[in-house]
């Protein structure tokens, strides 16, 4: 993994008694579904491997004479991972079905709140990663006629086949 739960805790309060395995899978996830596709798999599998040559790219920074600057991917994918981690921590899949967690000691948010902090953090993550894209394309690890990345776009088929 490129990003780890402290990168998490950095940027949002978390509770300490979190299992670990709650948090890396969103994390694992974040790095799947959005920094793999955009980076490539032989760009993603080398920063992996390497992250000692990617400090610039992995903790941001200035570049092009210090006209640009950006936050680097682990806190692109800190942002993306908590935006999916938010969304799902009250729920546990159990024998019985999917239960919500209830405490006498606290109390929980309602939907559209969780919904609207979710949706904050998945809109920072994603400009942070278009930055990294902007990084890599400076450097020259992107193409530079490589485009952000559309995920919202939808594909409509005219005609038949």
């Amino acid at each position: 993994m490129i990003a780890s739960i402290n990168d998490i805790k950095e940027i949002r309060p978390i509770a300490d008694n979190i299992p670990l395995g709650r948090i890396t899978v969103y994390i694992e996830e974040a790095e799947s579904l959005y920094v793999l596709p955009a980076f490539g798999a032989s760009l993603f599998k080398n920063i992996s491997d390497n992250k000692e040559n990617y400090t610039t790219l992995l903790d941001g920074g200035y570049y092009d004479n210090d006209n640009h600057y950006f936050e680097g991917l682990r806190k692109s994918i800190a942002y993306i991972a908590y935006s999916k981690m938010i969304l799902n921590q009250d729920f546990n899949v159990t024998a019985f079905g999917t239960m919500f967690k209830n405490s006498e000691y606290s109390e929980h948010s309602n939907e559209k709140t969780l919904l609207r902090i979710s949706n904050d953090a998945l809109a920072i993550g994603l400009r942070y990663l278009d930055d990294c894209l902007e990084y890599l394309k400076y450097i020259k690890l992107l193409p530079c006629c490589l485009n952000k990345s559309d995920r919202n776009g939808r594909i409509k088929i005219i005609g038949g086949l």
